[in-house]
């Protein structure tokens, strides 16, 4: 299901940044000026942005492991003759071939470089059509390579339409076809500003030494745009084999705005900037004082090039308000066995922001896998956090309970399936469907089932509503149940496979999946015949829900009853996944 609801937000979104790339190119915008600009935006705080909930699988999504694309684009096959429809006397016929490599330029049965060579071959003919040529160039510059530079700069370095797509591509191949164009505006500076920025990036990509002073005249201009100096001030570091302390000293004397970002930039990360102890003096002094992008930026920069500095100060770093600056030092406190590690990971367990909370986990995975004294030092947390208040420290060592697995703290997770936070109650329950093996844990965990299941099927007006999260606890706890056959429950699970009844989708998927586990390699003459129904349930007004139907059909295979066979037809359509299903239950049933 989650599957298919990213099917769905990738198409939504693919189909978004299409139109915006279209929108950018006929606004005359350089893609490297909205590289930099985008730089600064995703500067701010990421708790600013949505996070994603961590995302918990069900165990029908992994077992069994069926050879599911989920991405129709991939699976899609490529349109035949597009070298011939390059060449079409229609205009709008050759077009749309453009627009299909783009579509499908990493689709895996398209020949890259016999593409490339026939657009090349289009381009070298000549285009009439501006639009046309802009996405013939924009598909070569995709499908291409260093190799096709010198054609592709032949063919477009007098076309203003179509040259800042090929500057673009000569930038990140390190083509230097555009070295003495790019000069020429820094020198004269009678350009645009996004000719500007595509002239520094591109000197930074393939410029030499003697580029430095007119990138350093350009990043100590004042009259220049923050993007056009932001620019210039990564390309002299990129360039540079000195440290460009004086440089960098200079920009932050100047009363203006990003000065301590550019001055952080020219540093660059070249090994011998690191040669003066001036120098790393000064990145401190920038990450103590200067702007919030500044700081950011001159933290990264002792991360990259003084490792062992940015260690014996994570845990002063993790005290900053910036959660980007915490997480830094959080990625550089588990790279030595230092004793601060766990008590530094352990409280960022409950940070305030979510995706700092999972690399604290991660982290803490990664210490635990050093060797069995640090893995013990890992699980001695478990059971203290698991014990307080904080609910976002609760979530992450639930997780940590599973990964690690802990089944001594069920006990203590069966508390929590009754926290008021879902980000804690649904993960307690995955938790139990992985952790509760003993009787006691399972008879807890059909009893919370149970007490659902009637609120459910409940009539009385006065019953609470059921959430979404309800369903999803209890559909976690429904596998658990089923797949340690704890038999109490059959009847329980017995009630979800059939349509009927007020349960939600991903408790019936559950509960279906769940049952066939109950059963798994048993004969259920009631289990199949309504199994068989589900699947077979296609009413062209009310049919029933395909992931209803691909979980029926997974349990039909763990039953493995050859009876059944019949129900079970292959269908022709590709990459349909109740398909692949049915595959896997046929293979499973002639096995046996």
């Amino acid at each position: 299901m989650f599957a298919i609801m990213k099917r769905f937000s990738r198409n939504l979104l693919s189909t978004t940044q299409s139109r915006i790339a279209v929108a950018f190119r006929c606004m005359g915008m350089c893609a490297l000026t909205r590289l930099a600009f985008g730089f600064l935006i995703s500067q701010t705080d990421p708790q600013l942005h949505a996070a994603e909930p961590i995302k918990i699988q069900y165990m029908w999504e992994l077992d069994p492991k069926l050879d599911i694309d989920w991405w129709p684009e991939q699976r899609t096959v490529l349109p035949e003759s597009l070298e011939s429809r390059l060449e079409s006397p229609r205009a709008e016929v050759r077009f749309a071939a453009s627009q299909t490599l783009l579509r499908f330029r990493e689709h895996p049965s398209l020949d890259k470089l016999k593409m490339s060579r026939a657009l090349i071959a289009r381009l070298e003919k000549g285009e009439p059509e501006s639009s046309v040529r802009l996405e013939l160039v924009s598909a070569l510059c995709q499908l291409g390579s260093a190799e096709d530079a010198k054609r592709l700069w032949d063919i477009g370095n007098q076309d203003g339409l179509v040259l800042p797509t090929i500057e673009k591509a000569l930038t990140a191949w390190k083509q230097p076809c555009a070295v003495q164009l790019w000069r020429n505006r820094l020198v004269e500076r009678k350009c645009t500003e996004q000719e500007l920025t595509r002239a520094c990036a591109g000197l930074g990509s393939v410029g030499t030494q003697d580029d430095l002073a007119n990138l350093s005249s350009l990043v100590m201009d004042g009259t220049q745009s923050a993007t056009v100096r932001l620019v210039a001030a990564q390309a002299i570091g990129e360039l540079s084999h000195s440290s460009q302390l004086g440089l960098a000293q200079s920009l932050r004397a100047k009363p203006a705005l990003h000065t301590d970002l550019f001055a952080i930039s020219v540093l660059g990360r070249q090994s011998n900037s690191t040669d003066s102890e001036a120098t790393l003096q000064f990145v401190s002094d920038v990450a103590e004082h200067g702007s919030l992008l500044a700081q950011r930026a001159a933290y990264r920069w002792i991360c990259d090039m003084l490792p062992e500095k940015a260690q014996g100060r994570a845990r002063e770093f993790f005290q900053r308000d910036d959660s980007e600056i915490r997480r830094l030092s959080l990625l550089q406190v588990n790279r030595t066995d230092h004793e601060d590690a766990i008590p530094i990971l352990s409280a960022a367990l409950s940070d305030p922001n979510s995706n700092l909370r999972q690399v604290a986990r991660e982290q803490l995975l990664v210490f635990a896998n050093r060797s069995d004294v640090h893995e013990q030092r890992v699980k001695d947390i478990i059971g203290p956090e698991l014990a307080k208040d904080d609910w976002r420290s609760i979530a992450q060592c639930i997780r940590l309970a599973v990964e690690l697995r802990q089944p001594q703290h069920a006990f203590r997770i069966l508390e929590l399936l009754d926290h008021p936070r879902f980000e804690v109650s649904v993960p307690a329950a995955w938790a139990l469907s992985h952790l509760g093996t003993e009787e006691p844990v399972l008879a807890k965990m059909l009893e919370h089932a149970n007490y659902w299941t009637n609120r459910m099927q409940s009539t009385d007006r006065l019953t609470p509503p059921i959430n979404e999260y309800d369903f999803r606890r209890i559909g976690h706890l429904l596998e658990g149940l089923g797949v340690h056959r704890y038999t109490p429950a059959q009847s329980t699970l017995m009630l979800y496979v059939p349509r009927k009844g007020p349960f939600g989708l991903i408790s019936r998927i559950t509960g279906t999946w769940a049952a066939g586990k109950m059963w798994e390699g048993e004969k259920n003459e009631v289990l199949a015949k309504e199994l068989c129904a589900r699947i077979a349930d296609k009413n062209n007004l009310f049919p029933e829900a395909m992931s209803v139907r691909l979980v029926a059909t997974i349990a039909l295979g763990f039953l493995s009853d050859r009876t059944t066979r019949e129900a079970l037809v292959v269908n022709d359509e590709p990459g349909d996944p109740i398909g692949f299903a049915t595959t896997w239950a046929l293979e499973r049933m002639d096995s046996q």
